[in-house]
């Protein structure tokens, strides 16, 4: 969990400095809300509880239930039926999207050329984003909640076929994929926004004077 907590303090800086006041506004958040929810992830962290024993399926409270109790507040901010339709439809296809990832990954991936938590939290930030329609909110909430389901859909694979095991749903390794990719799904929100506002008046410019081009 030592690489989410680093993003998150990274984060809870952010915030706190003001720098990223105009992100949360688009996500949803205020600055203080933003604030209050670093903080239960932080704690939360360090709380888990045996919700099946056998197989055994843990569920880490900073990462496998706040994460989608801020998606819930989220949702009820949403203005139409659409954009929670929208995020439901974008959790479910990141959290498929990464179960099925997750089964393509080599035992050995970590000896290679990256680590597998960070493979899959920037799979799903992009999933997220991609299915949210570059809303950062949603893409926020498909991203975090998207890397649960994949977790939630592993164990009741696990109880299919009757394997032995455990789930430590939001905990260790995912709960740093979580934080990542809810974290960079907002990012890259960000930084196609700004890369669209500089290049679309330049494409106007162009189709407007082609002699010029």
């Amino acid at each position: 969990m030592l690489v989410g907590s680093i993003v998150l303090i990274i984060a809870g800086i952010a915030v706190l400095s003001g720098l990223a006041d105009d992100m949360l506004g688009r996500v949803g958040l205020t600055k203080w809300e933003a604030v209050l929810w670093i903080v239960f992830v932080s704690i939360g962290r360090y709380f888990d509880v045996v919700a099946i024993s056998e197989p055994q399926l843990q569920i880490n409270f900073g990462g496998g239930v706040i994460p989608v109790v801020l998606a819930i507040f989220l949702l009820r901010r949403a203005e139409t039926v659409g954009e929670k339709s929208t995020a439901a439809v974008a959790s479910l296809l990141t959290g498929v999207g990464i179960f099925a990832l997750t089964k393509l990954i080599p035992d050995n991936l970590g000896d290679t050329f990256a680590s597998p938590l960070l493979l899959v939290a920037t799979v799903a930030a992009i999933m997220g984003h991609i299915f949210s329609g570059g809303r950062r909110g949603i893409a926020l909430i498909a991203a975090a909640t998207g890397i649960i389901l994949a977790d939630i859909l592993h164990f009741a694979e696990m109880v299919a076929l009757n394997l032995g095991g455990q789930v430590w749903l939001g905990g260790g390794g995912a709960f740093d994929a979580i934080i990542i990719g809810a974290v960079l799904a907002v990012i890259i929100g960000e930084i196609v926004v700004e890369v669209n506002e500089k290049i679309k008046p330049r494409i106007e410019a162009k189709n407007t004077n082609p002699e010029d081009a």
